[in-house]
């Protein structure tokens, strides 16, 4: 039986982290290096006109920018790893399934009934001696087999 850890989870929290702490970085630059703060003097050395410094939109953006491959790497991390533990689950459940206790008593479940269905789902296979039989027959016709799970 496969063993894994949720090692996407880790990946997701590091990319929320990482576009939390972009967003809040952007925005405290965008506060600490105002622009337009320029202030006239005149000749005698008195401040004729100081406009207030301005927002620095660009910087904010361009620090927010700057984040995006990396978030989109470790977005694409994660979704791969989360396939992966979606595959390793299912196998896992099928791994039970086939070794379960009610397998051995020749009982079907809904699993290996499903497993067992062909490509064209109009037939299935006896679980006891792999005859195909028609979806429409409820028992095997070779070895009298009662499904019970379609």
């Amino acid at each position: 039986m496969l063993n894994h850890n949720y090692h996407s989870k880790v990946f997701k929290r590091c990319c929320i982290l990482l576009v939390l702490i972009t967003v809040i970085v952007g925005v405290i630059a965008g506060f600490v290096f105002k622009t337009g703060g320029d202030a006239e003097i005149s000749s005698y050395g008195y401040y004729i006109s100081a406009s207030e410094p301005k927002f620095n939109w660009l910087l904010m953006i361009s620090i927010w920018i700057s984040c995006l491959p990396l978030a989109a790497i470790l977005y694409a991390v994660y979704s791969h790893l989360e396939n992966q533990e979606i595959t390793i689950n299912l196998l896992n459940a099928i791994y039970n399934d086939i070794n379960n206790e009610k397998n051995n008593n020749n009982e079907s479940s809904p699993l290996t009934n499903f497993l067992a269905m062909d490509k064209d789902n109009k037939t299935w296979r006896c679980p006891q001696c792999n005859t195909v039989n028609l979806l429409k027959d409820t028992a095997c016709k070779n070895c009298g087999y009662v499904d019970r799970g379609i």
